[in-house]
């Protein structure tokens, strides 16, 4: 966890608004998550250093906000989402007791990302959002997910916070109205196979996001888009398929047990591999082994 993180945590805990707490949980170095369960009445938060989203999670709330680009009021439905930029302090109001999801994504983590896609820009400036908030069906989604995802603790799933940021950011400059520049193509044939080939050698390793896209000049941004387009699939979900590859090309073609065929793919938790199987296969390890062998 990075001290940007540590130190949102530390915020919201020792804050006047920590007794309503309810659930923490960290996404590796990505994000910050908290669920809160609030009264009616004051909700105005001093600043954070780094930049936050507030989701709802209760529907019908009433209130009166003001999130640095002046008050305004509403009544949210469940899964509206309000930008909070860093170093911004707000002004909450609300009429009903309530349930809400807040996210702290690291301003030094996602900076260079933002800045990529709108070079010349304020990177947390998301323009109307922080004057009324969105609804965006495919944004609650991502944020959910990275939610279930903090509660794993493999390398696939460090990948899939990243990847999850990227796209997060992406969403909101969409909503936004600032659509970031679309990519020129997929990746180049060197650099697919450059990158295809690091995850294949070190399959078993925490690859992130930035030291993937290092290997091809790229910006984490940029290649995670390219890279879907060169494969129809983000680079978390390439690597999960071939970790499933490897492992069931193991069960067949040794006698190696599964807790030693896990660790080989990046699990030390067996358990972890039996899960993926079940996703992506319908069955688990011993059984695709008896079922497949001649």
């Amino acid at each position: 966890m990075t001290a940007a993180l540590q130190g949102y945590i530390d915020w919201y805990e020792r804050g006047r608004l920590a007794p309503y707490l309810r659930e923490k949980r960290a996404a590796f170095a990505s994000a910050a998550m908290f669920e809160a369960a609030q009264p009616a009445g004051d909700m105005s938060d001093p600043p954070a250093s780094d930049l936050v989203l507030i989701r709802t999670v209760s529907s019908g709330i009433r209130h009166r906000s003001d999130f640095g680009a002046g008050r305004f009021e509403a009544n949210s439905p469940a899964g509206a989402v309000f930008p909070v930029p860093p170093a911004t302090a707000t002004t909450i109001q609300v009429d009903v007791p309530h349930v809400i999801r807040s996210v702290c994504f690291p301003a030094a983590l996602i900076r260079p990302q933002l800045e990529a896609a709108r070079p010349g820009r304020d990177p947390f400036d998301f323009g109307r959002l922080h004057r009324g908030g969105l609804e965006d069906a495919h944004l609650v989604a991502l944020l959910d997910r990275l939610w279930a995802e903090a509660g794993e603790a493999d390398a696939a799933s460090r990948l899939y916070a990243e990847g999850a940021t990227i796209a997060i950011m992406g969403a909101l400059l969409r909503a936004a109205g600032q659509v970031p520049k679309p990519a020129r193509g997929g990746l180049a044939p060197w650099q697919l196979k450059r990158v295809q080939a690091a995850i294949e050698d070190r399959l078993a390793e925490d690859l992130g996001l930035a030291e993937l896209a290092a290997l091809v000049g790229l910006s984490p941004w940029h290649f995670c888009r390219a890279f879907r387009e060169s494969t129809g699939l983000p680079p978390q979900r390439w690597q999960l398929a071939r970790r499933v590859a490897r492992a069931a090309e193991l069960l067949l073609a040794t006698e190696l047990p599964v807790t030693e065929i896990a660790a080989a793919v990046g699990y030390d938790d067996p358990g972890q591999l039996a899960t993926l199987f079940r996703k992506r296969l319908g069955t688990t390890p011993s059984r695709y082994r008896r079922e497949h062998r001649a």
